[in-house]
């Protein structure tokens, strides 16, 4: 009978297998889990099952469901992004969904930011409490406007393609000269594609492969250099036919001085911490600074290394190569966007502040224990404020986008038409003063989902109220509000019940205002029909009645300033 020394051992496996088990990698990659799957839950919460702004643009080659390579190639503002139009064409059809781009954006930022977490990893030898910073800063709420817009995916391809050319400078080795080109290389060709932010990353990446195929020319591997060179020579050549051909879309600019320069030069650069962390202390981007410190500090380590180390020269360039390529697109979208700072900046901005954290992984100083610990809680206390100053702008910006879509899908459900929806949700979903009417009909012939139950638009005569020109409708006061009883209202019809389908009502505003409401008497009651009009100015507003009333009435919503109407058209069936 066998003794219990007899038995096989049950002792654990030895370290080496056990290291992906320790406490701290557990904690780390459960952030990453945690945050990943809290910006899942942001685009399945918020994300709106329509084309938004540029996206109507597309609705043409969508319908088509046809590839159309004159778009692919087409410019967008200025910029050209062959891949990105490829992969949403792809996305979109396949799917129906307009909400997949948005999901693919987020799955890649997850792949960046555990591939920042491995990298770190392996620089280092194991894994530290401080690696958590690598996820907060891709997958905080920051990048909202990136989750919320399924064209975003061509910042994400470009966010993606630059942390693979990061892992490969920073475990660059001479062993490893023609893997790590080559990657770069490859990633280069798509990054270039990638609009302003791919053509400013072509020369500090193609240089760098340069350098490295220089050194294996030089140590006679010659066909091994030629074959390095390939894609940066690629990438350079696709630069310069874009450029060769670019026509800067020039329009108003909001940028108007110097100052201003240099504000949205910050904003871009601390967007990097996410769109709330970029706004911080507004007008002056605290945390841009503190950023654009953080990056002199890191190219002057660099330097130093670079002068005193000559074996990590190939490494030092690569890196810096990327610091660089954020430094100049911040630059660029100073001097060269008229629009200025956007929040889907933030993506690709995140990559350059993850070379910071390489930078300090790699050549930072040797820390005692104390110091480590304190390090890492500081990284933890960071991280935090990371993931929570970047919700409250991402959670109300991503409601009220889906707010507004389910008023527009809950209208088009009820038989609006198209013309009726255009003029009610254009500059909400589209852009101000410019035509929806013409997107939205094709997709509901192509059979997209949101888009089936569109009705067409009637067929109606104009019945204008010559009486109502230059009527003035008083300013809704607090007072006004208080007391319904005196809320100022304007009679714009009544007499005996006729079918109307809508009445257009041309206005102006010497103040914005927040709504106004078109008040509809028939014989089941008041019907308030909202239209949105926050601008100052003249507008032309569509309301769609399509039904029998006998009273229409025009009452503010809220506190609104004076409005003096200038037209009011009555739109009736045609006998």
């Amino acid at each position: 009978m066998k003794t219990l020394r007899s038995l096989p051992s049950l002792r654990l496996p030895s370290r080496s297998l056990r290291v992906g088990l320790d406490p701290v990698t557990l904690i780390v990659h459960l952030v990453w889990l945690g945050l990943f799957a809290h910006v899942l839950w942001f685009v399945a919460r918020f994300g709106i099952h329509s084309p938004y702004q540029d996206e109507w643009y597309f609705t043409g080659v969508l319908a088509a469901n046809e590839l159309n390579w004159d778009w692919v190639w087409a410019l967008h503002s200025e910029h050209r992004y062959p891949i990105g139009k490829i992969l949403y064409w792809c996305l979109t059809t396949w799917t129906g969904d307009f909400r997949t781009g948005a999901l693919v954006t987020a799955i890649l930022n997850g792949a960046t930011a555990l591939g920042m977490l491995t990298l770190a990893r392996r620089l280092r030898g194991r894994t530290s409490l401080v690696d958590v910073l690598f996820p907060a800063l891709v997958l905080n709420w920051g990048q909202f406007e990136n989750y919320l817009f399924g064209y975003q995916i061509v910042f994400s391809l470009t966010s993606t393609g630059m942390a693979v050319i990061l892992a490969a400078a920073a475990l660059f080795k001479r062993e490893r000269a023609l893997a790590c080109g080559l990657a770069a290389g490859a990633s280069l060709l798509v990054v270039v594609q990638g609009g302003g932010y791919g053509l400013v990353a072509v020369a500090p990446v193609a240089i760098w492969i340069a350098i490295v195929a220089w050194g294996m020319w030089t140590d006679g591997e010659r066909t091994r250099a030629g074959l390095l060179m390939l894609g940066p020579i690629l990438a350079a050549a696709h630069a310069a036919i874009v450029l060769g051909r670019l026509e800067r879309n020039v329009g108003p600019s909001l940028i108007t001085s110097t100052m201003d320069r240099a504000t949205v030069f910050l904003q871009a650069i601390g967007c990097g911490l996410g769109d709330g962390a970029a706004t911080l202390g507004h007008p002056l981007p605290v945390l841009g600074m503190v950023i654009l410190a953080a990056y002199a500090g890191a190219l002057i380590r660099l330097l130093l290394v670079f002068v005193r180390e000559p074996a990590e020269r190939c490494r030092v360039l690569g890196i810096a190569g990327v610091i660089a390529w954020s430094l100049v697109s911040s630059l660029a979208i100073a001097m060269v966007r008229n629009a200025g700072y956007a929040p889907r900046y933030a993506g690709p901005a995140s990559v350059g502040v993850c070379a910071l954290l390489i930078t300090a992984i790699v050549y930072g100083p040797t820390l005692s224990p104390r110091s480590r610990t304190l390090v890492a809680l500081a990284a933890l206390a960071a991280a935090l404020g990371l993931v929570i100053v970047n919700v409250p702008t991402a959670r109300y910006v991503g409601k009220q986008r889906r707010d507004h879509f389910r008023g527009f899908q809950h209208d088009l459900t009820e038989g609006m038409p198209a013309r009726y929806l255009a003029s009610k949700y254009g500059d909400i979903l589209f852009f101000p003063g410019r035509p929806l009417a013409n997107h939205i009909t094709p997709l509901a012939k192509s059979g997209y989902q949101t888009f089936r139950s569109l009705r067409s638009d009637p067929s109606t005569r104009e019945i204008p109220l010559a009486s109502l020109s230059g009527v003035i409708l008083a300013a809704a006061t607090e007072e006004a509000f208080r007391s319904p009883g005196v809320r100022p209202s304007l009679l714009l019809w009544s007499g005996l019940p006729r079918e109307i389908q809508g009445v257009r009502l041309g206005f102006a505003l010497q103040e914005p205002a927040a709504m106004l409401v078109l008040v509809v008497k028939d014989e089941a009651g008041r019907v308030a029909a909202v239209y949105r009009r926050p601008a100052a100015g003249e507008h032309e507003a569509l309301f769609w009645i399509g039904r029998t009333v006998s009273e229409l009435r025009l009452e503010p919503a809220s506190l609104t300033p004076e409005i003096m109407i200038f037209s009011a058209i009555l739109e009736v069936p045609s006998e």
